[in-house]
Protein backbone atom coordinates (compact mmCIF):
# COMPACT_ATOMS: atom_id res chain seq x y z
CA UNK A 1 0.00 0.00 0.00
CA UNK A 2 1.52 3.55 -0.72
CA UNK A 3 0.70 6.22 1.09
CA UNK A 4 0.62 10.36 0.27
CA UNK A 5 0.14 12.69 2.96
CA UNK A 6 -0.16 16.64 2.31
CA UNK A 7 -0.03 18.44 5.67
CA UNK A 8 -2.05 21.97 4.75
CA UNK A 9 -2.73 25.34 5.82
CA UNK A 10 -4.88 24.48 8.40
CA UNK A 11 -5.61 20.92 7.10
CA UNK A 12 -4.08 17.67 6.75
CA UNK A 13 -5.39 15.07 3.53
CA UNK A 14 -3.99 11.85 4.13
CA UNK A 15 -3.89 9.43 0.60
CA UNK A 16 -4.00 5.52 0.48
CA UNK A 17 -2.96 3.69 -2.58
CA UNK A 18 -3.55 0.33 -2.98
CA UNK A 19 -3.07 -1.66 -6.21
CA UNK A 20 -2.78 -5.43 -7.12
CA UNK A 21 -2.28 -7.48 -10.00
CA UNK A 22 -4.63 -10.38 -10.48
CA UNK A 23 -2.24 -13.47 -12.19
CA UNK A 24 -4.11 -15.65 -14.59
CA UNK A 25 -3.52 -19.17 -14.01
CA UNK A 26 -4.79 -22.46 -16.73
CA UNK A 27 -6.62 -24.74 -14.68
CA UNK A 28 -7.98 -28.58 -15.57
CA UNK A 29 -11.63 -27.89 -15.51
CA UNK A 30 -13.12 -31.46 -15.89
CA UNK A 31 -11.36 -35.27 -15.54
CA UNK A 32 -9.40 -36.35 -18.33
CA UNK A 33 -11.10 -39.09 -20.99
CA UNK A 34 -9.59 -41.33 -23.17
CA UNK A 35 -10.17 -43.76 -26.07
CA UNK A 36 -8.04 -46.58 -27.35
CA UNK A 37 -9.01 -48.68 -30.73
CA UNK A 38 -7.84 -51.49 -33.31
CA UNK A 39 -8.50 -52.48 -36.33
CA UNK A 40 -6.36 -54.69 -38.76
CA UNK A 41 -7.62 -52.90 -41.94
CA UNK A 42 -7.17 -49.78 -40.86
CA UNK A 43 -9.22 -47.73 -38.16
CA UNK A 44 -11.65 -44.88 -39.54
CA UNK A 45 -13.17 -42.95 -36.49
CA UNK A 46 -12.83 -42.61 -32.71
CA UNK A 47 -15.92 -40.77 -30.55
CA UNK A 48 -15.87 -40.99 -26.45
CA UNK A 49 -17.62 -38.40 -24.16
CA UNK A 50 -15.92 -35.70 -22.40
CA UNK A 51 -17.15 -33.12 -20.21
CA UNK A 52 -16.28 -29.18 -20.34
CA UNK A 53 -16.42 -27.71 -16.82
CA UNK A 54 -18.57 -24.17 -16.55
CA UNK A 55 -15.16 -21.65 -15.84
CA UNK A 56 -14.69 -18.95 -18.22
CA UNK A 57 -11.86 -18.57 -20.71
CA UNK A 58 -12.31 -22.41 -21.74
CA UNK A 59 -10.32 -24.81 -24.33
CA UNK A 60 -10.13 -28.42 -25.26
CA UNK A 61 -7.12 -30.28 -26.00
CA UNK A 62 -7.23 -33.54 -28.04
CA UNK A 63 -3.99 -35.06 -28.44
CA UNK A 64 -4.44 -38.46 -31.38
CA UNK A 65 -1.31 -41.00 -30.80
CA UNK A 66 -1.68 -43.65 -34.28
CA UNK A 67 0.10 -46.16 -35.18
CA UNK A 68 0.57 -48.45 -38.15
CA UNK A 69 1.77 -51.53 -37.88
CA UNK A 70 0.02 -53.73 -40.98
CA UNK A 71 -0.42 -51.20 -43.38
CA UNK A 72 1.62 -49.17 -45.42
CA UNK A 73 4.35 -46.69 -43.76
CA UNK A 74 1.99 -43.29 -44.44
CA UNK A 75 3.90 -40.18 -44.69
CA UNK A 76 1.37 -37.69 -43.87
CA UNK A 77 -1.17 -37.08 -40.85
CA UNK A 78 -3.35 -39.43 -40.47
CA UNK A 79 -6.37 -37.48 -38.32
CA UNK A 80 -8.61 -35.32 -41.31
CA UNK A 81 -10.90 -34.18 -38.36
CA UNK A 82 -12.03 -33.86 -34.89
CA UNK A 83 -15.55 -32.21 -33.56
CA UNK A 84 -16.91 -31.85 -29.71
CA UNK A 85 -20.32 -31.57 -29.75
CA UNK A 86 -19.93 -31.11 -33.28
CA UNK A 87 -18.20 -28.34 -33.46
CA UNK A 88 -15.16 -28.47 -35.83
CA UNK A 89 -11.78 -28.45 -33.72
CA UNK A 90 -8.45 -26.55 -34.75
CA UNK A 91 -5.21 -28.33 -35.56
CA UNK A 92 -2.78 -27.27 -33.59
CA UNK A 93 0.02 -29.32 -35.25
CA UNK A 94 1.42 -32.95 -36.36
CA UNK A 95 4.58 -35.02 -35.93
CA UNK A 96 5.36 -38.02 -37.18
CA UNK A 97 7.92 -40.47 -36.41
CA UNK A 98 10.95 -41.08 -38.00
CA UNK A 99 9.84 -44.22 -40.05
CA UNK A 100 6.50 -42.48 -40.83
CA UNK A 101 4.49 -45.41 -38.87
CA UNK A 102 3.43 -43.52 -35.45
CA UNK A 103 2.03 -40.35 -35.60
CA UNK A 104 0.95 -37.90 -32.93
CA UNK A 105 -1.67 -34.97 -33.74
CA UNK A 106 -3.11 -32.28 -31.41
CA UNK A 107 -6.57 -30.23 -31.86
CA UNK A 108 -7.90 -27.19 -30.12
CA UNK A 109 -11.46 -25.48 -29.14
CA UNK A 110 -11.58 -22.53 -28.07
CA UNK A 111 -14.78 -21.82 -25.38
CA UNK A 112 -15.96 -25.14 -26.23
CA UNK A 113 -19.99 -25.77 -24.76
CA UNK A 114 -19.55 -26.68 -20.89
CA UNK A 115 -21.13 -30.24 -20.00
CA UNK A 116 -20.73 -33.41 -21.60
CA UNK A 117 -20.51 -34.12 -25.37
CA UNK A 118 -18.83 -36.83 -27.77
CA UNK A 119 -15.03 -36.23 -28.94
CA UNK A 120 -15.09 -37.64 -32.64
CA UNK A 121 -11.81 -38.58 -34.22
CA UNK A 122 -12.07 -38.64 -37.94
CA UNK A 123 -9.42 -40.40 -39.44
CA UNK A 124 -8.13 -41.25 -43.63
CA UNK A 125 -9.20 -45.23 -44.03
CA UNK A 126 -6.05 -47.46 -43.94
CA UNK A 127 -3.42 -45.29 -42.46
CA UNK A 128 -3.49 -46.25 -38.85
CA UNK A 129 -3.99 -49.68 -37.02
CA UNK A 130 -3.99 -48.38 -33.73
CA UNK A 131 -5.38 -45.27 -32.35
CA UNK A 132 -5.43 -43.59 -28.91
CA UNK A 133 -6.79 -40.07 -28.11
CA UNK A 134 -6.86 -38.22 -24.80
CA UNK A 135 -9.18 -34.85 -24.27
CA UNK A 136 -8.59 -32.75 -21.47
CA UNK A 137 -9.95 -29.34 -21.00
CA UNK A 138 -8.83 -26.20 -19.30
CA UNK A 139 -10.32 -22.64 -18.11
CA UNK A 140 -8.38 -19.79 -17.84
CA UNK A 141 -6.99 -19.67 -20.82
CA UNK A 142 -5.81 -17.22 -23.03
CA UNK A 143 -8.34 -16.92 -25.88
CA UNK A 144 -6.14 -15.26 -28.45
CA UNK A 145 -2.80 -16.61 -28.00
CA UNK A 146 -3.86 -20.19 -26.68
CA UNK A 147 -0.65 -21.80 -27.30
CA UNK A 148 3.54 -20.85 -27.14
CA UNK A 149 5.30 -22.84 -29.62
CA UNK A 150 4.39 -25.99 -30.77
CA UNK A 151 7.39 -28.07 -30.04
CA UNK A 152 8.25 -31.37 -31.81
CA UNK A 153 10.84 -33.84 -31.27
CA UNK A 154 11.24 -37.61 -32.77
CA UNK A 155 13.51 -40.61 -32.88
CA UNK A 156 14.51 -44.43 -32.50
CA UNK A 157 15.15 -44.88 -28.76
CA UNK A 158 13.69 -45.63 -25.49
CA UNK A 159 13.84 -41.92 -24.10
CA UNK A 160 11.48 -39.27 -25.53
CA UNK A 161 12.38 -35.87 -24.56
CA UNK A 162 11.66 -32.35 -25.96
CA UNK A 163 11.93 -29.23 -24.65
CA UNK A 164 9.09 -26.53 -24.00
CA UNK A 165 11.32 -22.84 -23.96
CA UNK A 166 8.29 -20.86 -23.45
CA UNK A 167 6.42 -21.49 -20.67
CA UNK A 168 5.49 -19.17 -17.50
CA UNK A 169 4.45 -19.57 -14.02
CA UNK A 170 0.36 -19.59 -14.98
CA UNK A 171 0.89 -21.51 -17.83
CA UNK A 172 0.50 -25.35 -18.29
CA UNK A 173 2.70 -27.60 -20.35
CA UNK A 174 1.39 -30.46 -22.21
CA UNK A 175 2.49 -33.16 -24.88
CA UNK A 176 1.48 -36.17 -26.53
CA UNK A 177 3.85 -39.27 -27.22
CA UNK A 178 2.83 -42.00 -29.72
CA UNK A 179 4.90 -45.81 -31.09
CA UNK A 180 4.40 -48.66 -32.00
CA UNK A 181 3.72 -51.56 -29.57
CA UNK A 182 6.97 -52.93 -29.49
CA UNK A 183 7.45 -49.54 -27.43
CA UNK A 184 5.51 -51.61 -24.78
CA UNK A 185 4.28 -49.43 -21.95
CA UNK A 186 5.35 -45.42 -21.25
CA UNK A 187 6.44 -43.87 -18.04
CA UNK A 188 6.01 -40.36 -18.00
CA UNK A 189 8.70 -38.19 -16.77
CA UNK A 190 9.48 -37.46 -12.76
CA UNK A 191 7.85 -33.56 -12.70
CA UNK A 192 5.13 -34.77 -15.26
CA UNK A 193 1.33 -35.74 -14.26
CA UNK A 194 0.17 -38.68 -16.83
CA UNK A 195 -3.08 -37.88 -18.31
CA UNK A 196 -4.05 -41.04 -20.20
CA UNK A 197 -2.83 -43.47 -21.85
CA UNK A 198 -3.87 -46.75 -23.95
CA UNK A 199 -2.84 -49.68 -22.26
CA UNK A 200 -6.50 -50.30 -20.89
CA UNK A 201 -8.11 -50.32 -24.51
CA UNK A 202 -5.16 -53.62 -25.42
CA UNK A 203 -5.41 -55.89 -22.81
CA UNK A 204 -2.59 -54.12 -20.86
CA UNK A 205 -0.22 -55.79 -23.54
CA UNK A 206 1.38 -51.55 -24.65
CA UNK A 207 0.38 -48.02 -24.92
CA UNK A 208 0.82 -46.85 -28.27
CA UNK A 209 0.34 -43.47 -27.06
CA UNK A 210 0.14 -41.25 -23.83
CA UNK A 211 -0.24 -37.56 -22.42
CA UNK A 212 0.89 -35.51 -19.47
CA UNK A 213 0.94 -32.40 -18.19
CA UNK A 214 3.21 -30.50 -16.19
CA UNK A 215 3.46 -26.86 -14.29
CA UNK A 216 6.36 -25.11 -16.49
CA UNK A 217 9.11 -23.47 -15.18
CA UNK A 218 10.82 -22.36 -17.98
CA UNK A 219 12.28 -23.76 -20.17
CA UNK A 220 10.59 -27.03 -19.35
CA UNK A 221 11.73 -30.60 -20.25
CA UNK A 222 9.19 -33.29 -21.25
CA UNK A 223 10.42 -36.79 -21.11
CA UNK A 224 9.10 -40.01 -21.28
CA UNK A 225 11.01 -44.02 -21.14
CA UNK A 226 9.88 -46.71 -22.79
CA UNK A 227 9.89 -50.34 -21.92
CA UNK A 228 11.40 -51.27 -24.83
CA UNK A 229 13.66 -48.69 -28.03
CA UNK A 230 11.04 -48.02 -31.18
CA UNK A 231 10.44 -44.85 -33.59
CA UNK A 232 8.62 -42.71 -31.71
CA UNK A 233 6.77 -38.93 -32.15
CA UNK A 234 6.41 -36.66 -29.51
CA UNK A 235 4.76 -33.25 -29.72
CA UNK A 236 3.98 -30.51 -27.05
CA UNK A 237 3.54 -26.99 -26.05
CA UNK A 238 2.38 -24.53 -23.02
CA UNK A 239 -1.36 -23.62 -22.80
CA UNK A 240 -0.84 -20.03 -22.63
CA UNK A 241 -2.94 -18.17 -19.43
CA UNK A 242 -4.40 -14.85 -19.50
CA UNK A 243 -2.56 -11.93 -19.44
CA UNK A 244 -2.24 -10.63 -15.68
CA UNK A 245 -4.16 -7.75 -15.10
CA UNK A 246 -3.84 -4.83 -12.66
CA UNK A 247 -6.74 -4.49 -10.11
CA UNK A 248 -8.56 -0.85 -9.95
CA UNK A 249 -6.85 1.29 -7.55
CA UNK A 250 -9.40 2.78 -4.48
CA UNK A 251 -8.10 5.92 -3.53
CA UNK A 252 -8.57 6.78 0.45
CA UNK A 253 -7.74 8.45 3.27
CA UNK A 254 -9.16 11.49 5.88
CA UNK A 255 -9.04 15.35 6.07
CA UNK A 256 -7.92 16.69 9.53
CA UNK A 257 -6.44 20.14 10.96
CA UNK A 258 -3.92 20.94 12.37
CA UNK A 259 -4.14 19.63 15.64
CA UNK A 260 -5.22 16.07 14.29
CA UNK A 261 -9.05 16.31 14.53
CA UNK A 262 -11.23 15.20 11.67
CA UNK A 263 -12.65 17.72 9.73
CA UNK A 264 -15.88 16.71 8.70
CA UNK A 265 -17.56 17.68 4.88
CA UNK A 266 -15.16 18.62 3.64
CA UNK A 267 -15.73 18.58 -0.63
CA UNK A 268 -13.08 16.31 -2.35
CA UNK A 269 -12.99 16.05 -6.58
CA UNK A 270 -10.72 14.07 -8.05
CA UNK A 271 -10.54 14.09 -11.75
CA UNK A 272 -8.89 12.12 -14.40
CA UNK A 273 -6.95 14.13 -16.39
CA UNK A 274 -6.51 11.83 -19.44
CA UNK A 275 -10.62 10.69 -19.75
CA UNK A 276 -12.29 13.85 -18.38
CA UNK A 277 -14.21 11.62 -15.87
CA UNK A 278 -14.73 13.39 -12.24
CA UNK A 279 -16.01 11.85 -9.33
CA UNK A 280 -16.89 13.38 -6.12
CA UNK A 281 -17.02 12.86 -1.84
CA UNK A 282 -17.47 14.61 1.19
CA UNK A 283 -15.10 13.35 3.97
CA UNK A 284 -17.48 11.63 6.84
CA UNK A 285 -17.94 12.92 10.75
CA UNK A 286 -14.39 11.50 11.21
CA UNK A 287 -12.69 13.15 8.31
CA UNK A 288 -12.47 9.84 6.65
CA UNK A 289 -13.29 9.69 2.18
CA UNK A 290 -12.73 6.85 -0.51
CA UNK A 291 -12.74 6.87 -4.37
CA UNK A 292 -13.46 3.20 -6.27
CA UNK A 293 -12.26 1.77 -9.25
CA UNK A 294 -9.74 4.50 -10.17
CA UNK A 295 -7.55 3.23 -13.29
CA UNK A 296 -4.25 2.57 -12.39
CA UNK A 297 -1.52 4.72 -14.30
CA UNK A 298 -3.82 7.66 -14.70
CA UNK A 299 -3.24 10.82 -14.34
CA UNK A 300 -5.34 12.37 -11.52
CA UNK A 301 -6.12 15.99 -10.42
CA UNK A 302 -7.39 15.92 -6.26
CA UNK A 303 -9.13 19.15 -5.27
CA UNK A 304 -10.30 19.67 -1.67
CA UNK A 305 -12.41 22.88 -0.22
CA UNK A 306 -14.28 23.16 2.97
CA UNK A 307 -16.34 26.73 3.89
CA UNK A 308 -14.65 26.75 7.21
CA UNK A 309 -11.10 25.82 6.19
CA UNK A 310 -8.07 27.33 4.10
CA UNK A 311 -6.13 24.47 2.27
CA UNK A 312 -3.26 25.90 0.44
CA UNK A 313 -2.70 24.40 -2.34
CA UNK A 314 -6.36 23.25 -2.90
CA UNK A 315 -5.06 20.98 -6.01
CA UNK A 316 -2.55 18.41 -6.44
CA UNK A 317 -1.72 16.34 -9.44
CA UNK A 318 -0.63 12.48 -9.24
CA UNK A 319 -0.53 9.43 -11.00
CA UNK A 320 -1.77 6.40 -9.28
CA UNK A 321 0.68 3.38 -9.50
CA UNK A 322 3.37 1.55 -8.37
CA UNK A 323 5.68 4.51 -8.75
CA UNK A 324 3.95 6.85 -7.09
CA UNK A 325 6.47 9.05 -4.59
CA UNK A 326 4.77 10.04 -0.84
CA UNK A 327 5.54 13.60 -0.22
CA UNK A 328 4.98 16.31 2.21
CA UNK A 329 3.46 20.08 2.07
CA UNK A 330 3.91 22.02 4.98
CA UNK A 331 1.85 25.30 5.35
CA UNK A 332 1.67 28.01 8.01
CA UNK A 333 -0.99 29.82 9.83
CA UNK A 334 -2.38 32.77 8.23
CA UNK A 335 -0.70 36.23 8.98
CA UNK A 336 2.73 34.08 9.15
CA UNK A 337 5.44 34.82 6.55
CA UNK A 338 6.89 32.14 4.69
CA UNK A 339 8.38 32.47 0.81
CA UNK A 340 7.71 28.87 -0.17
CA UNK A 341 6.25 25.31 0.96
CA UNK A 342 8.58 22.94 2.45
CA UNK A 343 8.32 19.82 0.08
CA UNK A 344 9.80 16.73 1.40
CA UNK A 345 9.91 13.14 -1.08
CA UNK A 346 10.17 9.88 -0.09
CA UNK A 347 9.51 6.88 -1.93
CA UNK A 348 7.52 3.40 -0.33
Amino acid sequence: MLFCRIKLLFGILLIGVLSATIAASVSLDAPVSSRGQFDGAGVTSVTWAHTVGANPSRAIYVGVSTSSTTLPAFPSPRVTGVTYDGLAMASVGTQLSIDNRNSVEIYRLLNPPSGTSNVVVTLLAGTANYVVGGAQSFSGVHQTTPEGTFITASGNDSSPTLVVPDGVPGDAVIDVLAASPTGIFFLEGPSQTLRWNGRSFFSFAFDIGGGSIEAPTSPVSMSWTMSSADNWALAGFAVKSLAPTSAHLFLEGSVRDSNNSPIARARISISNLETGSRFQTVSSQFGRYRFENLEPGAVYRITIDHGRYSFEPSEHVLRLDESLTGFQLIGEPVGFKRNAFTRRLWKF
